[in-house]
């Protein structure tokens, strides 16, 4: 897949990294989730994700997941550094705002990863 692929390398899976990112790097919250932005001196930008049961049901959570793992895999090149981030998704989400999730992560986040 080349490009078009997000590898495994670039998801954050140990929870112990997981946890790092999330409680010590820089927090930064939108109306829809909550975002931690960790720099790190790995060769790739990672993704974590937190969906809450609170969200929805199983299809809505997965399709959350899903556009925020597209909307990093498009996105991370343009970052000016490397680092690990993770989002957390607590409130309850409808259809419209969904439809606009990825609009709102590039906007609340080109002032924070992007030259």
């Amino acid at each position: 897949m080349g490009d078009f692929s997000l590898p495994k390398s670039s998801i954050l899976i140990n929870s112990k990294e997981f946890k790092q990112a999330l409680f010590k790097g820089k927090r930064c919250d939108s109306s829809m989730f909550g975002c931690s932005i960790y720099k790190t001196c790995c060769n790739t930008s990672r993704l974590g994700v937190n969906v809450s049961k609170k969200v929805g049901n199983a299809v809505v959570r997965n399709r959350v997941k899903r556009i925020t793992r597209e909307w990093f895999r498009l996105n991370r090149a343009h970052f000016s550094f490397t680092v690990d981030l993770v989002f957390l998704f607590r409130k309850k989400m409808n259809n419209q705002d969904i439809k606009c999730l990825s609009t709102e992560m590039g906007s609340h986040f080109t002032k924070y990863l992007v030259d």
